[in-house]
């Protein structure tokens, strides 16, 4: 945008003469960022995003063999356990940083209005925050998971609501995947993976195992 009338004054700069921010970069020991000027015009990926990574789970979770995509201690202690299950799941929301879907839940039918005025809220949304202000009069009726991470898998009530597609990668939100035959004759509940995160080496995630209670 041109600020005055001299052509050759005030003409904006032409996208590839522009420099574009890296994404953030580890040294090679694994303790700090590399400074800006130090990745600045190369190639980078998002591999070291801070909010791209997962944090492990306490000891008192896993030796309650609690997954991800169940109620953990820090929702138990503000919210009832209910309300984050497939029966109340609404609709789903993908994070404005990683992309993923992630579930909204209501106890009750949300009316139109309401729809539309979470629909408002989703463009910003980001995993682990509210998709709207507390001052919102729609804020109390609807809940998200906020122990949620970019990066962490896609929940399971995303899968048993049948409100998105069956073929969602758990890991990346990709499509194009696939649930693994030989773990299905194993577990009642099999989460969908795809195959280049098949590849990459992560887990398939399960859960119920026939022959247990």
């Amino acid at each position: 945008i041109r600020k005055c009338d001299v052509i050759n004054c005030c003409s904006a700069k032409l996208a590839e003469d522009l420099r574009w921010l890296p994404d953030p970069v580890i040294n090679k020991e694994g303790d700090h960022y590399l400074q800006l000027e130090a990745v600045i015009d190369t190639d980078t990926t998002d591999l070291n995003r801070p909010s791209a990574k997962r944090f492990p789970r306490t000891k008192d979770d896993r030796a309650r063999q609690v997954d991800y995509f169940l109620i953990d201690d820090q929702e138990e202690q503000r919210k009832n356990p209910s309300n984050f299950t497939a029966q109340h799941a609404r609709m789903t929301v993908d994070c404005a940083e990683c992309g993923e879907p992630r579930v909204v839940f209501s106890k009750n039918r949300l009316s139109e209005r309401q729809q539309i005025t979470i629909l408002t809220g989703l463009e910003e949304y980001t995993c682990g925050g509210h998709i709207l202000p507390p001052d919102n009069p729609v804020h109390k009726s609807v809940d998200v998971k906020l122990s949620v991470n970019c990066g962490d898998p896609v929940e399971l009530a995303y899968y048993s609501s049948k409100l998105g597609r069956a073929d969602i990668c758990c890991h990346c939100g990709g499509m194009g995947a696939t649930q693994n035959n030989a773990l299905k004759e194993k577990f009642k509940t099999v989460l969908p993976m795809c195959a280049d995160c098949t590849k990459n080496g992560l887990l398939p995630i399960t859960a119920r195992p026939y022959g247990t209670k």
